[in-house]
């Protein structure tokens, strides 16, 4: 393994927050378009960049999923994301984007597309589509509260502070039927 490791690097992966059902065939078995999936990519009203992370391993989502959801997301929902290789982005101009408030984990991983324009973005959609190397996937919040207790995230001194109230809520119930 070692050796193959070391003609084969691993390559990096990138992640996307966006929904599953964007980046997956509907229910009839129909694949989904560049079109309907570059909602995804879709910049909110004010970003002029598209947020990405760049992950060392696929191993690292859940923490991810975990460390996002409960410092940046007030309202405990599910994660859901798509993830793609690092060759995806070959033409993009693609940044690396510390963001200072944000916990270290997100913030060293956090990578941006500078000002992407409409072609771009439904043709990084198609490339996404067309990948055999895409996974998408979904993270339950009672997983990510699972997570959180399991790897004591509440305690862990960066976090605390940040924890929102309803996920902090969640967690101490999750560790107060743990003990009973």
């Amino acid at each position: 393994m070692r050796l193959k490791q070391f003609f084969c690097p691993q390559q990096h992966v990138f992640l996307r927050i966006a929904k599953v059902k964007l980046w997956e065939s509907n229910e009839a078995g129909d694949p989904p378009t560049a079109e309907s999936a570059v909602a995804g990519l879709s910049l909110r009203s004010g970003e002029k960049c598209l947020s990405l992370y760049r992950l060392g391993h696929e191993s690292e989502v859940a923490q991810l999923a975990c460390i996002f959801s409960l410092t940046l997301r007030d309202k405990p929902d599910h994660f859901q994301y798509v993830l793609f290789p690092e060759k995806i982005l070959s033409g993009c101009r693609v940044n690396r984007s510390i963001v200072p408030e944000h916990p270290c984990f997100l913030s060293e991983r956090h990578f941006e597309i500078v000002e992407p324009s409409e072609e771009q973005l439904l043709q990084l959609a198609d490339r996404i589509l067309n990948s055999q190397e895409k996974k998408v996937g979904k993270i339950m919040k009672q997983d990510i509260v699972a997570f959180a207790v399991q790897h004591n995230m509440s305690e862990n001194e960066e976090l605390k502070g940040r924890i929102g109230d309803k996920w902090r809520k969640l967690i101490e119930n999750k560790k107060a039927r743990r003990t009973d």
